[in-house]
Parts: structure tokens; sequence; C-alpha cells
């Protein structure tokens, strides 16, 4: 809609400069049609005024008559053409009044609309405050909750440890009141024992034999794999040490099966005195070491939740600073507006000094024209005294005592015009001054504010990068934690085998305690690989949140530096235009002066030659006057009369001189009067249309072409008093010259 404007008020400044170029041609050729016919005009009045002798005769009245019409033919047309032009610059400016108006609402409709978008932000900065008071009471409601799923694996895990200890008691009282049941059966269960023990042996070593194959193959496979991956070193070591384990717990059972030989050998009387607590014994081992590992397992679940406590407070820490980037980028985001704002004022005062600018054209123009015709004027009395036989060159040393100007009141309106022309200059200055350092000013506080930005921008990136890393450490340590939960994994299948393997011959209830355990075991095991699981997926999509909101605040901050290289470019061509229409209004000024010097002294010299001639006129009647009063006493009456006849031939009459003396040099000085004070009026007018109200800067020309056409209408009175006065002056001569004649 803008640009739409902008063009139409172009199109519109170039048919102006277009009509204006058309009437300024109009009126030279009317300035040039009317000095011919001032020119014929003086010519037919010294023709019909001066004498044969003095000036020469045309050639006939028809060339005249023919000459004089077809130069007010063209007078005519060049008047209608004139009118047609002024009726096409009432229109464009109509045009553009409209266009006016059109970017009048057009602005009034983009004001409101950013009026609405400051109350939908003053609405989003209230909003924000309880959306993030209801993110931080969410915080909260997850760290309780996360606490209280704590607490409850922990009392989950104490009831466990108690339904364990009880159902030990419970083995122990049953074993301690069927233990004189089991006497009788205790020979068969020894020899089944130590039958199992042989075949547990075997067994063993068959495995150990598996096992040490398994170990080659693994070694094999290690050299093989040994340059693709680092990572199985691990398990090659943990290979290897549940080799040694396998090899160490063959040994045992070796040398448990040898004293269970022993022992049966040695006699079967000891076996009444069998200490009934070594399998308590090892069962009490075992189940400590299962503690040891809940327990363990208990810290790592209560330090991955301390770590998720801290993440999840980083997290928050790192909402709030986002939080506080987009409050900051929706100030830069309202600063940016503003600045869009100044830069929509910058262009319409350009705008307006461009009208200013083209008004002032028009007013130089109009000043021209105006010189043009007191040009045409001056020529015109120039020829009109030289056909006369007065010169003004040589009355140049009586200027300064006949010029009227010399003590009169307007080198004084000169000076107050030349001190309002000093003022109005030094407020322009100070106004460009203020308004430099304005921009200036602004300049200062956009680049402070954008520099603070990259600051934030920079520690935002620095937090990412430091999320980052503490998400690859996480990532490490669930790793770590994985391989640490596979090798307990493989231990508890081998405590598994080892109690499978060693408590056949104590009956069913060991098992299914043990697998009991193993199944809680596995239960907790699973619930923390979920626990750690949702964590670790949780800080990833927090992290992708993270990013995604740094991407935006990287465009962000991209759009504010284009805006604001844009605004500094347009800020600069700004300034280009000011200093170019600046260095346009100081040569204006001074073309002006130039043509107020010329002005001046071009009416000083009419007035010196209108005052000589005027003395000159004076002067010539009372010489012959005298001359015709002399020869009264003698006889010479004819004498008298060819002296009158001389003086009326050449002056026509003493009545005519007089009269013409009285009437027309008067109107003529009147008129140069009235020329150099409406000069004076039009000149203090464009002196004071210096402030450059955008306003009224389409008025003046109106008011030109009015006073333009004022001046046209006083110059074509001027020239109908001038010949009525000249016909009434031969009329009177002719009347007065008929009697006397022979």
């Amino acid at each position: 809609m803008r640009t739409e404007l902008a063009n139409v008020q172009a199109s519109v400044d170039k048919q102006a400069i277009l009509a204006a170029k058309q009437i300024a041609e109009a009126e030279k050729q009317r300035d040039a049609a009317i000095q011919e016919a001032v020119y014929a005009k003086a010519k037919l009045v010294a023709q019909v005024g001066g004498s044969v002798a003095s000036t020469p005769q045309l050639d006939g009245e028809r060339d005249v008559d023919d000459r004089s019409t077809e130069i007010s033919r063209k007078l005519a047309y060049a008047l209608n053409y004139q009118k047609d032009l002024q009726a096409q610059v009432e229109m464009l400016k109509s045009e553009l009044e409209a266009e006016k108006r059109a970017r009048q609402l057009a602005d009034d409709t983009t004001n409101a609309s950013q009026k609405r978008m400051s109350e939908l932000e003053s609405y989003k900065t209230m909003t924000s405050t309880d959306l993030e008071q209801l993110k931080a009471e969410l915080h909260m409601v997850q760290k309780e909750a996360r606490e209280q799923a704590v607490q409850y694996t922990e009392a989950m895990a104490a009831m466990q440890l108690l339904k364990v200890e009880r159902e030990d008691f419970e083995k122990k009282y049953n074993e301690s009141v069927g233990n004189s049941k089991e006497q009788n059966n205790t020979f068969d269960s020894l020899r089944e024992a130590m039958a199992a023990s042989v075949e547990m042996k075997a067994h063993l070593e068959s495995k150990l034999e598996e096992e040490r194959a398994q170990r080659e193959k693994l070694e094999s496979k290690l050299t093989k794999l040994k340059s693709e991956h680092e990572t199985r070193t691990a398990e090659l070591v943990a290979a290897t040490q549940r080799l040694r384990d396998a090899e160490e717990l063959a040994e045992k059972h070796a040398n448990e099966a040898r004293t269970h030989q022993q022992a049966i050998l040695a006699g079967f009387d000891k076996v009444t005195t069998r200490d009934l607590g070594s399998d308590g014994k090892a069962d009490s081992e075992k189940l400590k070491a299962l503690q040891e590992q809940l327990n363990a397992a208990n810290a790592l679940v209560k330090k991955y939740q301390q770590e998720a406590d801290s993440a999840a407070d980083k997290l928050r820490t790192a909402e709030e600073r986002i939080a506080g980037l987009e409050v900051y980028q929706e100030q830069s985001s309202r600063e940016g507006v503003a600045i869009r704002r100044q830069l929509q004022a910058a262009l319409r005062e350009t705008q307006s000094l461009q009208a200013r600018n083209s008004d002032l054209k028009h007013q130089l123009q109009n000043q021209q024209l105006e010189t043009n015709a007191m040009t045409v004027q001056h020529n015109t009395l120039k020829d009109i005294l030289v056909e006369r036989g007065i010169s003004p060159t040589n009355m140049a040393r009586t200027r300064s005592i006949g010029s009227p100007r010399v003590n009169t009141p307007e080198q004084a309106r000169i000076r107050d015009l030349e001190d309002q022309l000093s003022a109005a200059t030094t407020a322009q200055e100070e106004s460009a001054q203020r308004a430099v350092a304005q921009q200036e000013a602004t300049e200062a506080a956009y680049r402070e504010k954008l520099t603070q930005l990259e600051n934030d921008y920079q520690s935002a990136v620095h937090y990412v990068k430091g999320t980052e890393k503490m998400l690859k450490q996480l990532k490490e340590q669930l790793s770590r934690y994985k391989t640490e939960n596979n090798r307990l994994k493989s231990e508890l299948l081998e405590l598994e085998e080892r109690v499978e393997s060693s408590g056949a011959a104590a009956g069913g209830d060991a098992p299914a305690n043990w697998e009991s355990e193993r199944h809680i075991l596995q239960e907790k095991i699973e619930s923390l690989e979920e626990d750690l699981q949702a964590s670790t997926e949780k800080l990833e999509n927090q992290l992708l949140t993270v990013r995604k909101e740094l991407e935006d605040s990287k465009k962000q901050r991209e759009g504010a530096l284009k805006d604001a290289e844009e605004a500094s470019r347009k800020l600069a061509v700004n300034r280009r235009d000011l200093e170019e229409l600046q260095q346009e209004n100081n040569l204006l000024e001074r073309r002006a002066q130039d043509a107020e010097q010329k002005v001046s002294l071009l009416l000083d010299q009419v007035e010196s030659s209108v005052d000589s001639y005027r003395r000159q006129s004076r002067q010539a009647p009372s010489m012959t006057s005298e001359e015709t009063a002399r020869p009264t006493n003698g006889n010479s009456i004819g004498h008298q009369r060819q002296d009158s006849s001389d003086a009326e031939s050449s002056y026509g009459g003493a009545g005519g001189v007089e009269g013409r003396n009285s009437t027309a040099l008067d109107n003529l000085a009147n008129e140069l009067e009235t020329l150099r004070t409406h000069w004076e009026a039009t000149n203090k007018n464009y002196r004071l249309s210096n402030t450059f109200d955008f306003e009224g800067a389409t008025t003046p020309t109106r008011k030109d072409e009015e006073v333009g056409l004022g001046l046209s209408e006083s110059l074509a009175d001027w020239r109908k008093r001038l010949d009525v006065d000249e016909q009434a002056d031969n009329d009177r001569a002719k009347t007065k010259s008929r009697p006397d004649r022979p």
C-alpha cells in the first residue's frame, strides 16, 4: 500500500513538474508576445508623436495592423494555453490531495494494527508470569513424585528383606524339628550326596573343558576382532574372570568332594555330629552378598535420582533463561517497530522536503518569469527613451541625486529580511544538528542493544554446549551402568547355577526362595532400567526443545541484524538526501539574492532614467516657451509661426508635452512603483516561506499564479492607459496645430 502511494505521489510530482515546464514555456511565449506588442506600440507612438527628422516612419499602416493582430492572436493563444495548464495543475492538485487522504487512512490502519499488536504483547507478558509459576509447580510435583517413588522402592526392599528373614527362621525351625526324623535317612542322603558330588565333579570337569574350549575360541575371536572394536576387551576380561572363577569353583568342589569322601571313609559314626549350620552359614553369606548388591543398587538409584534432580534444576534454570531471552527478544522487536516508525517519520520528512524543494523551484521559476517581465519592460523603456532621443547612460552620474530609494526605508526592510534569512538558516542548521545528534544517539543505543543481544546469544550457546556435554556424560554413565548391569546379571546367573548345583540335596524349599529372590532382583533391575531409559528420553526431548528454541533465537537474531542493516542503510540514504536538499536550498537562496540584487539595480536604473527624463522633459518646454516669447516685440510673425510649428512637430505642442509629462510619465512611475512594491512583497513572502511548513507548501503556488495573473492584468491596464493617454495627447496636438498652419 505504501509503495503504491509512493509511486502515485511520484507520478503526480512528475506531472506537476511537466505542467510547470509547460506553464513556463507558455509564459515565455506570452512575454515574447508582450515584448513584441509593446515594441510595436512604442514604435507606433514614436511614429505618431515624433517628427520626421527625429524618428523614422514605418512603411505602411497595413503592416502595423497585421503585426498587431498577429501579436494579439499569439497573446490570446498563450493566455488560453496558460489557462488550460492552470486547470491541469488544479486537477493534479486535487488528485494529490486524494492520494494524501488515502495515505493518511493507510497510516491510521497501520497505527491501529500496531496498537493491537502492542496490546497482544502486553497480554503475553502478563500471562508469561503465570506460565512460569505453573512450570515451577510442575517441576516441584515431579520432584515430589520421584521422591515418593524412591521411598516406595526402599519400603519394598525392606519388606522383601523381612520376608527372606522370616522364611529363613521358618526353615531353621523346621530343620531343627525334623532333625530327629532325618537321622535315619542320613546315610542314604550322604551316599546320594557322594554320588552327586562325583557327578558334580564330572560335570564340572566337562564344564571346565568346555570353558577352556570357549576360552580358546574367545581368544581367537579376540585376536580377530581386536582391530575392529576395543570394547571386546572388557568382555574378554570378564570371560577370563569367569573362567578363573569356574576353575576356583571346580577346585573348591573337588576339595569338597575329597573331604566328603574322606569323611565317609573315616566313619559313618561321625555323621550324627554333622554341623547343620554350615549350609545356613553359606546361605547367610549369600544373603549378605545379595543384600550388599541390593544396597549398591539402591545407592545407584539415589545417585541417579540426585543427578536427575540436578538435571531438572538445570533445565529449569535454562527455561528461565530462555524465557528471559524471549522477553528480551520481544523488547527488541518492539524497539525494532519503534525504529521502523522513526524511519517512516524520516521518510515523511524527506517527502516533505522534496515537496518544499519543488515549491521552491516553482517560486524560483515565478521569480525568473517576473524578472523576465521586468527585463522586457526595462528594454521597452530603454527603446522608448532611445527613440525619444534620451540616453540613460549619460544620466548615470545623477543617479544618486535623483533616486528616491537612497533615503527611503527600503534598506531597513532589506536588512530586516536579511536578518530573518540568517535567523532561518541558523535555525535550520540547529535543527539539522539536533536531528544528527538524535540519530547518533539512537544508533549508539541500538548498537548497545545489539551487543547485549549478541552476548546473551553467546551465553545461550555456551549453556547449550554445557548441556550437551552433560548429556554425553550421562549417556556414558548409562552405558557403563548397562555393562555393570550385564555383569551383575552374569554373576547372578552363576550364583543361581551354584545354588541349583549345591542345593539339590537340601530339599525343594531353597530353590523356590532363590527363584523368588532372583525374580524380585530382576524386577528391580528392570524398573531401574526403565527409570533410566525414561530419564534419558526425557533429557533428550528437553535437549531437542532447547535446540529448537536456540535455532528460533538464531533466526530472530538474524532477522534483527537484517532489520538493523536495512535501518542503517535507509538512515544513510536519508542523510544523503537531506544534504542534497540543504545544498539545493543554499543554491536557491544564493540565486534569490542575486535576483534580488539584479532587480533592485534594475529598479534603481529605471527610476534614475525616469527621473532624468522627467527633468529633461520639464526643461525642454520652458526653453521653447522662452524662445517663442522673445520675438513678440518685433515684426516677425511668420518666424513665430515657424517656431511654433517646429515645436509642435517635434513635441506635439507645449500642452501635449505637459500632458504627456503629467499623465503618461506619472502613470509609468506609479506602475514602476507598484511593480517594485509587488516584487518586494513577493520576495518577502519567498523569504518567509523558508520555514518549510508541509501543510502550507501547496498554497503559495496558487498565490503566485494569482499574483502572476494580477501582474499580467496590471500590465494590460497600464498598456491600455498608455494608449489612451497617447491618443488623447495626439488628438490635442492635432487640434492645436490645425489653426496655426498657413
